[in-house]
């Protein structure tokens, strides 16, 4: 399997680099709607004659390139969002760009920027998938919303295979969350030439608070749906700890918006399924 990189410049093209006269572009990458920062978003900035530059943002969603004066276009990438921009770097003075993007996932995340396959795998829905996943007692009882981290580690079949947390979800629901984690089926990623090869995923598993649920739905068993236009009711919840106007509430009924945790990746052991 291929090892886990740290985040790092993926592309360099002299064109824009090799200058005396070099300039700070700069910025950080923000959710659009919690505006948290987020960690692993793609930045790629090119110029009009198509050299360009590759980096993902660190633990504060920030990036940074030193660029030669001049028209460039910036794209942000994290999951399936995308977003474009146009920045002008001027001489003499650094600029800052921020990118506002939406941060949740959706479906898969490929960690290895490195080996990325030619073809993503790509999760098998069924109509269970509109389900919540299984609540603990104490998740009940607490009226949690927590969510946890997972990193699959799926074959060439397209079955995880082995499993590891980059969050924990707390609430007693990691035997949860591993359940769910091996239940998972894709569609197997391919490479350039058309064969399924295994790859490292990222994959969140969300416990929306009950009382929520109930109050938004009318039931507890049934997950929010995303609308064609990405509207989704769970993501106009406040995240912990942020509260309305920003006093710093921590009512736990408010959405868990916490990262994975890619350091874990080195230190957490993996999980296998009990055959």
């Amino acid at each position: 399997m291929p090892s886990i990189k740290p985040p790092l410049v993926l592309a360099l093209v002299t064109a824009l680099t090799a200058s005396a006269a070099a300039e700070k572009l700069t910025g950080q990458v923000l959710d659009r709607t919690s505006g948290e920062p987020i960690e692993g978003a793609v930045v790629n900035i090119a110029n009009a004659a198509g050299a360009s530059l590759t980096t993902t943002t660190t633990a504060d969603g920030s990036y940074g390139f030193d660029v030669v004066p001049g028209r460039y276009q910036v794209t942000f990438l994290y999951g399936h969002a995308r977003k474009v921009a146009t920045v002008v770097v001027t001489d003499g003075s650094p600029t800052q760009l921020t990118g506002r993007i939406d941060g949740d996932l959706g479906e898969v995340i490929i960690l290895d920027e490195e080996h990325r396959p030619a073809v993503a795998p790509e999760p098998i829905r069924t109509i269970s998938d509109l389900r919540t996943p299984p609540y603990s007692e104490r998740a009940i009882l607490e009226d949690a919303w927590t969510r946890a981290w997972l990193l699959l580690d799926v074959d060439e079949r397209g079955e995880v295979s082995r499993l590891k947390f980059l969050k924990r979800p707390g609430f007693d629901l990691e035997p949860h969350a591993i359940a769910e984690g091996f239940k998972l089926k894709f569609r197997p990623a391919r490479d350039d030439q058309g064969r399924a090869v295994s790859t490292y995923v990222l994959w969140p598993i969300e416990w929306p608070a009950q009382s929520w649920l109930r109050y938004t739905q009318g039931q507890t068993t049934r997950l929010p749906e995303s609308k064609p236009n990405g509207y989704n009711k769970a993501n106009m919840v406040p995240c912990a700890g942020s509260g309305p106007w920003r006093m710093g509430s921590v009512y736990k009924g408010y959405r868990d918006c916490t990262r994975p945790d890619l350091a874990a990746a080195k230190r957490e052991s993996w999980i296998v399924p009990v055959r």
